[in-house]
Parts: C-alpha cells; sequence; structure tokens
C-alpha cells in the first residue's frame, strides 16, 4: 500500500477526490499540521515512510528531500513549482508534477477582479457603508485605458483576451516574445520592451513564474518608471515584488495604487506596513481557488499522483530531464 501525505489546505482529509487513491492501493496519512503551511522540521517529521506528496506552498528543498526515505513523487497543487527543489528531486529519482492549465481561468479572472476593486475603490466603499457613510466615492473605468501585461503564459492570454472585451489597449512584455509574435498580431496586442511597457501602462499585471531570477522583478526604479495614476496588479508570485520599494512608492502617492494576491512576506503578519495604507489591496493568494479550477485541479493531481507512483512519467512531470526517462 501506498502512503501519501497531503500538505494542500484545499484538500481536506476526509476529501472525495481521495476515492480514487483509496480505490488504487493508497493510505491518507493523517496531517497533524492541517490547516497551516508546514516549516522545514515538520516537514522532515512527517514524510519519513511517505510514497506520494501532494503538495502545497511549503518549500520543499534538498534537505527536506534528504530525509524522504520513500518518497517517489511530489504532485503539486498548482501551476507553479517554483517551491520545489526540482533538480535536488530528480537526483533522488523523484518526479514533480502540476496542473497547467486547470486554473488559468480562475487567475485571470481574479488580476481582471483585481483591478476593478483597486481602480473602483470597492473595498473603502464596502467599509464606508459598513460604518454607515453613504457618501461619493470616485474611481476610474477601465474602457480606453492601457493594459500592459508581463509574461504571456496561459494566464496572460486570457486576461489578454478578456481586455479586449472591456475596450482596453493591451501591450505584453514576455521573455520569449519572439514565439508569440503571430498570436499578437493576429489579436492586436502590442509587444513592448518592459521599460515602455512600465512607462506606457495605466494597468499593470504580472503573470510570470516565481522562480529565483525574477526575485523583485518590480522594484523602485521599475515603480519609478510607472505613471502616477497607474495601478499594480499581481497575481502571480508575491516575490516578483519587492515589498518595501511598493510601501515607500504607495505611501509617497507615486502610484495610483496596487493590488497583491500573494506576498513575498509570508505568513503575515499583522504589523505588516503594507496593511497600514488605504492605496492597496491584498488576497491570501485566493486566484486559483475557484469551485470549478478545484474541481479540475484535483483530478488531475490525483492522475498525476497514481502516474508516478507506479514510476509513469505522463505530460505533467516537470523534472522529466533530470530523471533521466
Amino acid at each position: 500500500m501506498y502512503k501519501v501525505f497531503v500538505t494542500a489546505r484545499v484538500l481536506k482529509q476526509d476529501d472525495e477526490a481521495f476515492e480514487v487513491l483509496k480505490a488504487n492501493g493508497c493510505e491518507i496519512v493523517p496531517n497533524p499540521c492541517y490547516g497551516k503551511r508546514m516549516s522545514e522540521e515538520e516537514l522532515i517529521e512527517n514524510l519519513a515512510g511517505i510514497d506520494g506528496l501532494i503538495l502545497g506552498m511549503e518549500q520543499i528543498n534538498d534537505n527536506i528531500l534528504a530525509h524522504c526515505d520513500s518518497l517517489k513523487v511530489i504532485s503539486r497543487f498548482g501551476v507553479g513549482y517554483d517551491n520545489v527543489d526540482i533538480n535536488a528531486a530528480a537526483k533522488r529519482g523523484i518526479a514533480v508534477t502540476n496542473v497547467p492549465g486547470q486554473n488559468s481561468e480562475s487567475v485571470a479572472e481574479m488580476a481582471l477582479a483585481l483591478m476593478f476593486a483597486i481602480s473602483r475603490k470597492l473595498p473603502l466603499g464596502w467599509d464606508h457603508a459598513r460604518d454607515g457613510v453613504w457618501d461619493i466615492i470616485n474611481g476610474f473605468e477601465l474602457k480606453d485605458k492601457t493594459l500592459g501585461i508581463m509574461g504571456l503564459g496561459r494566464i496572460g492570454k486570457l486576461l489578454a483576451e478578456m481586455a479586449k472585451a472591456f475596450r482596453m489597449k493591451v501591450l505584453i512584455f514576455d521573455r520569449s516574445a519572439d514565439k508569440k509574435a503571430d498570436y499578437c498580431r493576429e489579436n492586436g496586442f502590442e509587444i513592448v520592451t518592459k521599460e515602455e511597457l512600465l512607462i506606457r501602462s495605466d494597468y499593470v499585471s504580472l503573470h510570470m513564474p516565481g522562480s529565483s531570477d525574477l526575485k523583485n522583478f518590480i522594484g523602485e526604479a521599475e515603480l519609478g518608471m510607472m505613471k502616477p495614476t497607474a495601478f499594480l496588479i499581481n497575481t502571480a508570485r508575491g516575490a516578483l515584488v519587492d515589498e518595501e520599494a511598493l510601501y515607500n512608492c504607495l505611501k509617497e502617492k507615486k502610484i495610483a495604487g496596487a493590488a497583491l494576491d500573494d506576498l513575498a512576506s509570508l505568513p503575515l503578519q499583522k504589523d505588516n506596513k503594507l496593511l497600514t495604507l488605504d492605496n492597496i489591496v491584498i488576497t491570501p493568494h485566493m486566484g486559483a481557488n475557484t469551485f470549478e479550477a478545484n474541481q479540475r485541479t484535483k483530478q488531475m493531481v490525483m492522475t498525476n499522483l497514481l502516474a508516478g507512483l507506479t514510476g509513469e512519467l505522463n505530460e505533467n512531470v516537470v523534472n522529466r530531464a533530470g530523471l533521466g526517462k
């Protein structure tokens, strides 16, 4: 019998999605830390003897993997896998999988929702109404504004197409822009440099991976290029944004606002300076979490896990090259 451990908080210990695993000889080992992100020490303690890991946002490094005596597969509950040392996993024969495309629609819609929330000051309006204040709060329309999308993967493409329906102009920056030139030309999207996108955009939306080379991709210099009326939207990874630089920029009103669905400084502390600002919206990395996306993701996560447990490398293995198979 295969022992399976789950850290993805979307999956409860008795989730019906596990039935397919149980029917295929798997035992779901209880997670004593369920409901919170596990530390390195907690992971080491609980992963001994585990064959399959359904992973949430915990960091899996080489030291943790060195203590995994039975692990065969890490089935990541999500698209990003920058929280896993995939090379260290490959060296130990551990397959790492993800679920591409299953939550793209949800995250793209979340980016659009955050654009509305920050530009129409929806949280402020709710706060006023809850306090019995019925006053005038002015915001901005999306129509005729310029949306700059950084990263034209599945999510970036969906957001770009949604923006067209709101009659927005769309600028694209992508590190592989040459491969996407035909798509952009056919859809009326303009490919520009990073600097030009920052200078011209009314909304800058980040859709890039959280790899180490992209840490603080948006820092003091980049924020300084943006219009004073512009908004920064991040539904990708918190580490893409230099939070100290963003705090100073927002405090000094150098840009109009920001809406973030993830932070680099986690776990979130109540004394986080960003929480003191009135021109920011912060949500707890909920962009991928819709009922529809979760159902699609659960199915693929289980399929990936079962394949990895039996030694099969399906199309969702992200460290295939390192495994040498």
